[in-house]
């Protein structure tokens, strides 16, 4: 026993040694942060006076936020921070909103919305003992309307403590039951005739239900839902287009088919609680538009509803406290080609990257209109500008009223992966300006393997702006 005893202590005192020995290691060269400049394309004058910052993880425990000014002679700035206890790098702050089609989600207890149930009873009692059954059920022969299902985070929309029925047999306000039939009484989508789900059932020789495989079959709707959170209201909306583009009936939803708030509360514990009672419908949209995305500016004053209407992509502003519409602008022609890559919104003006090559940067005038104020193809026919494809959830944007600079970190090349390099694309008249590379001395030797090399930290670990 005292051998064990003595043997873990020296791999005690062996680990924290060692944790300290690659501390100090580390801290030697925590401000020797270089980065190799490579040029791909254009002239890098263009980027002159450009600031990027790239913050970098080791795993939870080593990081670097790292400043690089873009100049004749370009110099890199490191603040190192190293702790001995895992904590988390990223300050990003996710708040959102989703509401799905709930057929295996729903209020009751069991989780399965009583539709379900009743249809999952017919499917068990025509299936013989010991039997294994493929079939084919009518969705419309259970469901009138989408059971939807709201989820929103990292909000309270129910107290925990608000569970079960009242005398009457409705949900108690505040509950999520309550708060799943507020969403299903207002929006009631009927569902379509010929969708179809094709189930995979087994029942055992004691009766009971072995397993169930299931999924649509051909024409099928599901809510694609996307939102933007302020300080006092949550706003939303969802496509609704089918898998093959046909238009779901939304006449019965109050207001139509559009976008959709409800207001938050803030208390002084500092928690936020959503008021589904004022679940509203603030901006009417044709239902033949297409729905693109909704983005607000960083102050939290404007949205930005994107939609595909008439073969032209229109952005609709809105104010963000009122709803009230400010400006429809129509930004390029839309084809069957089009979709968007990235959108960015800045304080003062919003760029759009699609994927049929468009990019298009809008500023806000002095009298808080937008107006287009450049419009060139991304790509140019240039290679090397799949960079932006890899990065376009994780890039950053500043426009100074000529150019536009774009940053985002680099693709691992074999694995594609995101490293702690990154590229920087300069965007102006004509075109594409400049293209370069930047390797990071942090990714010099690193593991194939992601979790034990160097990464850039949170959802946007790069920015850029103009000096």
């Amino acid at each position: 026993m005292r051998k064990i005893t003595l043997l873990l202590m020296i791999l005690v005192v062996g680990a924290v040694g060692g944790l300290w020995a690659a501390a100090a290691g580390v801290n030697g060269s925590r401000d020797q942060v270089v980065f190799q400049e490579t040029t791909q394309m254009g002239d890098r004058t263009a980027a002159q006076g450009l600031q990027v910052n790239i913050r970098t993880q080791l795993r939870e425990n080593l990081f670097w936020n790292t400043s690089c000014v873009i100049g004749e002679e370009s110099q890199a700035d490191t603040e190192y921070q190293f702790s001995s206890l895992p904590i988390s790098g990223s300050d990003e702050n996710d708040r959102g909103f989703q509401m799905d089609i709930g057929y295996f989600a729903s209020a009751n207890e069991s989780g399965d919305s009583k539709e379900m149930l009743e249809m999952m009873e017919d499917l068990k009692e025509s299936t013989g003992l010991g039997e294994h059954r493929q079939m084919t059920v009518r969705v419309a022969d259970y469901f009138e309307y989408y059971p939807v299902f709201p989820e929103l985070w990292p909000f309270e929309y129910y107290e925990a403590e608000n569970t079960g029925s009242q005398d009457d047999g409705e949900p108690v306000p505040g509950s999520r039951a309550y708060v799943t039939q507020v969403f299903e009484e207002y929006f009631r989508i009927p569902v379509l005739e010929n969708e179809t789900w094709e189930f995979v059932f087994d029942r055992d020789s004691a009766g009971n239900s072995a397993s169930m495989n299931s999924g649509p079959v051909g024409e099928s709707f599901s809510t694609w839902t996307e939102s933007v959170v302020t300080e006092d209201a949550c706003y939303f909306t969802f496509s609704n287009r089918t898998g093959t583009g046909a238009v779901v009936d939304t006449s019965l939803i109050p207001g139509g088919y559009g976008l959709y708030r409800f207001p938050l509360e803030t208390h002084e514990s500092g928690s936020v609680t959503a008021n589904v009672d004022e679940l509203d419908t603030v901006y009417a949209m044709d239902p033949s538009a297409l729905f693109l995305g909704i983005y607000q500016d960083p102050q939290q004053t404007h949205l930005f509803l994107h939609t595909a209407e008439d073969g032209k992509q229109v952005v609709t502003v809105l104010d963000a406290g009122t709803a009230k519409v400010l400006q429809r602008l129509e930004l390029a022609p839309w084809t069957k080609d089009s979709s968007l890559l990235h959108v960015h919104q800045g304080e003062d003006f919003f760029a759009v990257l699609r994927t049929d090559g468009l990019l298009a940067v809008a500023v806000m005038e002095e009298d808080g209109q937008y107006k287009i104020d450049l419009v060139q193809n991304w790509g140019n026919g240039e290679e090397g500008i799949e960079y932006l494809y890899y990065a376009s959830r994780k890039m950053d944007m500043d426009y100074d009223g000529r150019y536009l600079a774009v940053v985002g970190p680099l693709p691992d090349p074999v694995f594609h992966f995101d490293t702690s390099s990154f590229f920087l694309a300069i965007y102006g008249d004509g075109g594409i300006q400049y293209l370069g590379t930047y390797k990071n001395s942090l990714d010099t030797g690193q593991d194939d393997d992601s979790r034990y090399s160097c990464q850039p930290t949170g959802e946007r670990p790069v920015s850029v702006t103009w000096g």
